[in-house]
């Protein structure tokens, strides 16, 4: 079964760059290629304003390209809650910017003539059992209050019993992998340079001129935007926003797929679109949702979301499967602007599951921050904001367990097996003559084993066994198997060890 994504046969579509081999000079770094990176390089170039745009892989090799494609009004933090912490104007606010956020990516789709089939469909967000209803009405009330438009009904077209749902209208669906590969392309000899395989290892701010050390090599800046989901390095937005990953499966059924989107109300929910891939109809299913680093059965997700799907619908196979992180912020609403250490650092995270609809309003933020302008909708998302009541509980909560993960895993029993025993695919931290070290044996049976310790700030690394990488719990920080880091905010790999010789003792 594939495990990239269902719309990662794009990537192959997207221009190729060369890494950064030379020193150079620029008026804005933006680090990072996913879809708040590209839209704000694009904004920037409209703009006339010369950027150099550094992906430490390739472009859409994050986040963007694992995403299930669809843009909402909708968030992951209800609007309830939102009203509740932060009140009526703020609400309002996010409401409206998320629907002028789809309105500018269908907008920016028609300006550039990029082919991503973009589609406006309607939402629904569904109880289908009955304790789930009085939620549901009270979302309806919020809505209400903050004139977004919403309709309570009990008709969906799911072939699925459904109690009552909240139907959004004008919603959309895109490939998200194509949209940002159009973007890249219209950037192709313009004043944006894009170079890939460029990993940012070091950032200093001197007298009002950034020195970014990428691959050996040197650019100076005078600002730096990270769109890197979490800031890279420490920063305490890293203490606001918190990593979970969550998984998707693309699956054939008997009958027609249905063509809105549609949400429960479970903990975590599920969502569920249809897409067409190589000339065949796929049933979308996400969700199963958890803190990255907390589960090492992580294929036991996709069977969650396989057997959730079967219940629903005739399933006749599940052809693909993937997953992705993304980072919740203490208080539900992303943290988008100044840096707390510089105001000509900027950072872009806490989108939950809805990057795809923030990471353009936060180009489109960030773009007015840098040309000195007021941004409508800066207030609902300033990243330098204290938001106590709203916040306080999830900053305990999340960042005990931090502590609470670092203390058990330095001091945890860990396994006395040997290399030889791991089965393909499996990865252990084990006890090789008195040291931890993490071992994981790849498909065709090699070995590798690297440092347990996180490079960003020393917690210890979880084995994922779905994509087999080492995650971090304590920030993100994820590892392939070799050390190599796949997300930040770590930008170091694991130190490799060598466990021939540990090997040959055993035998």
């Amino acid at each position: 079964m594939n495990t990239d994504s269902i719309w990662k046969e794009e990537s192959g579509k997207c221009p190729v760059f060369a890494a950064l081999e030379k020193d150079i000079e620029t008026e804005v770094l933006i680090i990072g290629g996913g879809i708040t990176g590209l839209t704000l390089a694009t904004l920037l170039n409209d703009a006339g304003i010369h950027s150099v745009l550094a992906e430490a892989s390739h472009i859409g090799n994050g986040t963007t390209g694992m995403s299930s494609c669809h843009l909402t009004t909708q968030i992951d933090t209800q609007y309830s809650k939102v009203y509740s912490d932060f009140g009526e104007e703020i609400t309002a606010m996010v409401a409206r910017s998320r629907a002028e956020g789809i309105d500018f990516i269908e907008q920016l789709i028609k300006n550039k003539s990029i082919n991503c089939d973009f589609k406006r469909v309607a939402g629904y967000q569904y109880a289908d059992k009955p304790e789930q209803i009085a939620d549901l009405e009270a979302e309806y009330r919020y809505a209400g209050y903050i004139d977004l438009p919403v309709e309570l009904t009990d008709n969906t077209d799911l072939p699925i019993p459904v109690i009552k749902a909240l139907k959004f209208d004008n919603q959309a669906v895109f490939n998200a992998q194509a949209f940002i590969n159009g973007l890249a392309e219209n950037l192709v000899n313009s004043k944006c340079q894009i170079f890939e395989n460029t990993r940012v290892t070091d950032i200093r701010e001197d007298r009002g001129i950034f020195t970014v050390t990428a691959n050996g090599t040197t650019v100076r800046a005078l600002k730096v935007v990270m769109a890197t989901h979490i800031p890279l390095f420490f920063n305490v937005l890293q203490t606001l926003a918190f990593p979970y990953i969550s998984y998707v499966i693309a699956a054939t059924i008997e009958g027609n797929t249905p063509e809105n989107l549609y949400w429960d109300m479970d903990e975590p929910y599920h969502y569920i679109r249809s897409t067409e891939f190589n000339g065949k109809k796929y049933l979308i299913v996400g969700g199963a949702d958890h803190k990255v680093g907390h589960e090492e059965e992580t294929s036991e997700r996709f069977k969650e979301l396989e057997s959730y799907a079967r219940k629903k619908f005739n399933v006749k196979s599940v052809d693909f499967k993937w997953s992705a992180e993304f980072y919740e912020s203490a208080d539900g609403l992303p943290f988008i602007g100044e840096s707390p250490f510089s105001k000509n650092l900027f950072v872009a995270t806490g989108f939950a599951g809805d990057g795809l609809v923030y990471g353009p309003l936060a180009a489109l933020i960030i773009n007015d921050l840098i040309q000195g302008k007021t941004n409508k909708n800066y207030d609902a998302y300033d990243s330098t904001r204290i938001t106590i009541a709203a916040s306080m509980a999830d900053f305990f909560k999340e960042n005990i367990d931090n502590v609470r993960s670092f203390v058990a895993d330095k001091f945890g029993n860990v396994s006395e097996e040997t290399p030889d025993n791991l089965e393909p695919g499996q990865g252990k931290i084990l006890n090789l003559n008195g040291e931890k070290v993490a071992v994981a044996k790849d498909a065709n049976g090699e070995v590798h084993a690297v440092s347990p310790v996180c490079t960003h700030l020393k917690c210890n690394v979880h084995y994922n066994n779905a994509e087999q990488t080492w995650d971090c719990p304590c920030h993100g920080s994820r590892f392939s198997i070799d050390g190599s880091v796949v997300y930040g905010p770590a930008v170091d790999p694991l130190e490799k060890k060598e466990i021939v010789a540990i090997s040959e003792n055993k035998k």
